[in-house]
């Protein structure tokens, strides 16, 4: 009796404590847009996203997700692109303090090459947002095509290029001045060799200002790097410093895509598309010793099978738990991993395979509100139409 009533206890803890899925919002195709290529970003009980097809233009839209009074989502376009604006915007958007937006196009702009723009945020947030191309990529010393979105870092706009500089990619970052201009910069232009190739990533910062990101090639093994660039204040010029070259040893992580997340004690915590134990990819930690030479450390290596694998996307930090997505299998998994308290392999557990709710192909990591609500979108999955054979993509939701 005592033994049947402890497990239906067990049993109610457990399903209290279940992770859920549901689709919040289906994309149509055409002028409603199709295909979200970016994370969403929760600001002030609003969804920020891009699709990057479809919309007036039919070159991609900025869009506002927002639940109504009935509990039922809708959507809004705040920019529809139409390719002289920019085309296929994609990556991380950031909303600076006020609400307005900054993000990138991979195509389209002067030059057709891709954009960083800015929304200015209206005093209602139902009113036009107008657009900004704050720089139009030449494909020259800037380099082209970003993908992974813009860091909003002390105020400044950083990020990566994967192509330019004979297709090894470079970091790049817009000051604004008093006077409202927008300045250009090349932080680093890597050379495909031991510096690293590729850039994928977004972009981020430790508490003293200097910037971190990994490559997906490049290095002294080839197989990426974990770099760090920081500035001399005496003459503004910055440097990389190579942090770690991945694949040196069997088992460990190669073909980092994803951003870094870096700790107040200098640790840095990653993902990468490939290696670990299955050759499935990993999430891993770095850390320095004592004479400053960095070492990585497999946290856990996905298996390929059960749990997916080939994290492309940054982690979200929430509370002690590192989350992400995973691409391998099917319509992609979204995970949670925590320190394990009987041995060194991180343990992991899927909150939702996004197939069983409909969706396919994330390319974009997740967003956690505070009420530990997880927010992401796929490229595709929801409704077929003529639009989209496969569907035109949704937006998610997970409470756990």
């Amino acid at each position: 009796m005592k033994s049947c009533l402890l497990a239906c206890i067990l049993l109610i803890c457990a399903s209290a404590h279940a992770a859920t899925g549901s689709v919040i919002y289906t994309f149509a195709g055409g002028s409603d847009g199709q295909n979200p290529d970016g994370s969403v970003v929760l600001y002030q009980g609003n969804l920020y996203g891009t699709v990057s097809g479809g919309g007036a233009g039919n070159a991609g839209q900025v869009f506002r997700a927002y639940r109504k009074k009935d509990g039922v989502y809708a959507k809004v376009a705040l920019h529809d692109f139409i390719v002289t604006d920019g085309a296929v915007p994609a990556g991380v958007l950031a909303l600076d303090q006020i609400g307005n937006i900054y993000g990138i196009t991979a195509t389209g702009g002067s030059f057709g090459l891709g954009t960083v723009f800015m929304l200015t945020r209206p005093a209602n947030i139902a009113d036009a947002w107008p657009l900004t191309t704050l720089w139009s990529f030449t494909g020259g010393s800037d380099g082209s095509n970003p993908s992974a979105g813009v860091s909003l870092i002390n105020g400044s706009l950083d990020g990566t290029t994967p192509s330019g500089f004979g297709n090894s990619g470079a970091v790049f970052q817009l000051t604004q001045a008093s006077t409202g201009i927008w300045s250009f910069q090349v932080l680093w232009q890597f050379t495909a060799a031991a510096d690293g190739q590729l850039p994928m990533c977004t972009i981020s910062a430790d508490k003293d200002g200097l910037l971190y990101g990994t490559t997906f090639l490049g290095g002294i093994n080839g197989l990426g790097t974990l770099f760090r660039l920081s500035q001399n204040l005496s003459t503004g010029v910055w440097a990389e410093e190579v942090l770690l070259s991945f694949g040196g040893e069997l088992g460990g992580a190669n073909q980092a895509a994803g951003g870094v997340i870096i700790n107040p004690l200098g640790t840095v915590y990653g993902s990468s598309y490939g290696g670990g134990s299955h050759g499935s990819g990993t999430i891993y930690k770095a850390t320095p010793n004592v004479n400053g030479i960095w070492t990585a450390t497999v946290l856990h290596s996905f298996d390929g099978t059960t749990e997916s694998g080939q994290p492309e996307f940054s982690l979200v930090y929430w509370k002690g738990s590192y989350y992400g997505v995973s691409t391998m299998n099917g319509g992609g998994e979204v995970f949670k991993t925590n320190p394990s308290a009987t041995h060194k392999q991180w343990d992991l557990s899927v909150l939702q395979n996004l197939s069983l709710i409909g969706g396919d192909i994330p390319l974009a990591g997740i967003t956690i509100s505070n009420a530990r609500t997880i927010y992401g979108a796929t490229a595709q999955g929801g409704i077929a139409s003529n639009n989209c054979g496969n569907g035109c993509g949704i937006v998610y939701k997970i409470t756990q």
